[in-house]
């Protein structure tokens, strides 16, 4: 079994805490992990955002390896949150499918076992965990959620992004219908979907997937949006670097 391995791009870092200090008037992470917090703790404005930073960054390399353009995609993102006026509903749009990128991070020794999806369900980070409650605001609005793992648990050291696996919106709702308090003998800390690794579809089957009309989900022409949007568009691209 091959293992994908995406460099992370060297402006990803800068931008996508850009983006979350831009945004932190209006919203910040819904889920807050206190080891990770702690570990850049010597940065309080990235402790406050880190959980964002690395959703930004499973996203900009979702992109590349996806074949996308990533910078295209979070101006595209900045339009349709209003400039970061709200969340976005999904992360990624690829072939008219709604991608949801969850970028999670695991000790070394599970590392090898996660990113194969080699690893058994009752182990210790043998499942992956959608929370509850996102799951049931947001999941009408994604069609694939995509699992990925980050190679340091600290961002700004981060080098590479490593996709494990997909599986369809509908596929988990058969699956773990009811978010569940529990993944074998251990309690979570919140009610969540449970989806042992090993359902997961290699995450290749994305690049074969085939396109969708798309509807009402398309690509924004910046030229038709008014004059006074564009000018506050412009403004904050470049505040964040895009």
């Amino acid at each position: 079994m091959s293992i994908i391995r995406v460099p992370i791009p060297e402006w990803a870092f800068d931008t996508t805490l850009r983006i979350c200090i831009e945004r932190e008037q209006n919203f910040r992470n819904q889920f807050v992990t206190k080891k990770l917090r702690s570990l850049v703790s010597d940065n309080p404005i990235l402790a406050r955002n880190v959980e964002g930073v690395i959703g930004y960054i499973g996203d900009i390399c979702a992109c590349v390896w996806l074949g996308m353009d990533p910078k295209e995609h979070l101006r595209q993102m900045l339009i349709s949150t209003d400039l970061l006026a709200h969340r976005d509903e999904y992360d990624v749009l690829y072939r008219g499918w709604r991608i949801d990128v969850k970028t999670e991070l695991v000790p070394d020794n599970a590392f090898q076992a996660v990113v194969s999806r080699s690893i058994m369900p009752e182990v210790r980070y043998g499942c992956r965990l959608i929370n509850g409650t996102q799951f049931r605001e947001n999941s009408h609005s994604v069609d694939i959620y995509l699992f990925g793992l980050l190679d340091q648990w600290d961002p700004r050291s981060a080098k590479f992004w490593y996709p494990v696996g997909a599986i369809a919106h509908k596929e988990i709702v058969s699956l773990c219908p009811q978010p569940l308090d529990y993944v074998g003998p251990r309690c979570l800390h919140t009610p969540a979907h449970v989806i042992p690794t090993q359902y997961l579809r290699p995450p290749e089957d994305l690049l074969s997937i085939k396109e969708r009309s798309v509807g009402s989900m398309h690509k924004v022409e910046f030229s038709t949006l008014p004059e006074a949007v564009l000018h506050k568009y412009r403004q904050l691209c470049t505040k964040v670097g895009l």
